[in-house]
């Protein structure tokens, strides 16, 4: 499927020979004042006649701060089609060091479902996720357990593995890693490959481009804002690469204050929304 702290969601004050996603003040990505309101790829807009929140769309407390709701998608093999089927409107809330991603529409019998157990560790950063896979997180139903767990790894305040816990005994657990170039830019992880153009530095950046496969729990941690390192990368993005194939990433404008808030990704036209 398409498209994946303490500091604050692409905010990343970037340098040209930047190896590290910089040192911001220690905000939750979930009230940050840095926060992306709205990402919007227009690939499926032609196929439904309301407005999609594709790849994800946020909601806020009464305070307009902090982060109730997350509308998206996944993207699994760019079939609008099945686009329905992985569509979600989830509620969002904390308590502590836990965070509660639960379906928006109760089942009949009232009992909330929840989509994802996000544990985060003493830095505010996610140190696993529980997703319920009965909730259509996996379309393609590559886990057969009613859960399963990602565990997160970090080396210089980045993500550098993901590793994969199942309840099935007849699974073996396995692990990604996140490999990233010499100016902190992230270039690969699970069949994916990032492309980027070194002549070209950006303040604010938010990608986040690449076969999901079964990724979704990582991926709604990217559209939560947990994984700047990734989304928002020193250098512009040129392509991007899965088994699918390569898409070229164009047409790249910025606002006044060196924020990306718009680029063709391929499929279609990206707008990112800032708080």
């Amino acid at each position: 499927m398409k498209r994946i702290l303490y500091a604050a969601v692409g905010i990343l004050l970037l340098a040209s020979c930047r190896k590290d996603p910089g040192h911001l003040p220690p905000q939750n990505p979930l009230s940050s004042e840095f926060q992306i309101v709205e990402c919007h790829n227009d690939y499926y807009d032609s196929y439904y006649d309301a407005h999609i929140a594709f790849p994800f769309l946020k909601k806020y407390d009464p305070s307009g701060r902090t982060v109730t709701e997350l509308d998206c998608a996944f993207d699994d093999d760019k079939s609008p089609s099945h686009f329905s089927q992985i569509y979600h409107e989830f509620k969002v809330s904390q308590k502590g060091h836990m965070v509660y991603v639960v379906n928006k529409a109760l089942p009949a019998s009232g009992i909330p479902d929840t989509a994802a157990w996000i544990t985060l560790d003493a830095l505010g950063r996610p140190k696993s996720v529980t997703a319920d896979s009965n909730l259509s997180l996996d379309l393609n139903n590559y886990w057969p357990e009613p859960t399963f767990t990602q565990n997160y790894s970090y080396r210089d305040n980045k993500i550098v593995a993901v590793r994969y816990v199942f309840n099935n005994p007849h699974r073996a657990d396995f692990t990604d890693s996140v490999k990233y170039d010499q100016y902190g830019n992230a270039v690969s992880f699970n069949q994916i490959v990032w492309h980027y153009d070194y002549s070209r530095t950006a303040k604010q950046q938010f990608y986040y481009e690449g076969l999901t496969g079964a990724d979704e729990p990582f991926y709604l941690l990217l559209y939560l804002g947990y994984f700047p390192e990734i989304s928002s990368p020193a250098n512009v993005m040129t392509a991007w690469t899965d088994n699918t194939g390569t898409f070229n990433v164009t047409n790249h404008t910025f606002d006044s204050r060196g924020r990306l808030i718009s680029y063709d990704d391929g499929l279609g036209h990206v707008t990112v929304n800032w708080k």
